[in-house]
């Protein structure tokens, strides 16, 4: 789990993806969104280990 400052949002263009934000699991699917607050706590994995994901993904400010 990690946090810094900024937003992130997201589209699941294929496969699952888990994002934990805080105390919250939730299993997207393809075609599922997020949004959410990157001072929150968050992680994020793929939870099927024969298929992969694919996600668009915006980070404002960047990170890096």
């Amino acid at each position: 789990m990690y946090a810094h400052d900024g937003e992130e949002v997201g589209y699941i263009s294929e496969g699952r993806l888990e994002l934990a934000i805080e105390d919250d699991v939730h299993v997207l699917e393809t075609a599922d969104s997020f949004h959410f607050d990157c001072n929150r706590s968050h992680s994020h994995r793929n939870p099927a280990t024969d298929r992969r994901t694919v996600v668009v993904w915006c980070v404002t400010p960047p990170p890096h």
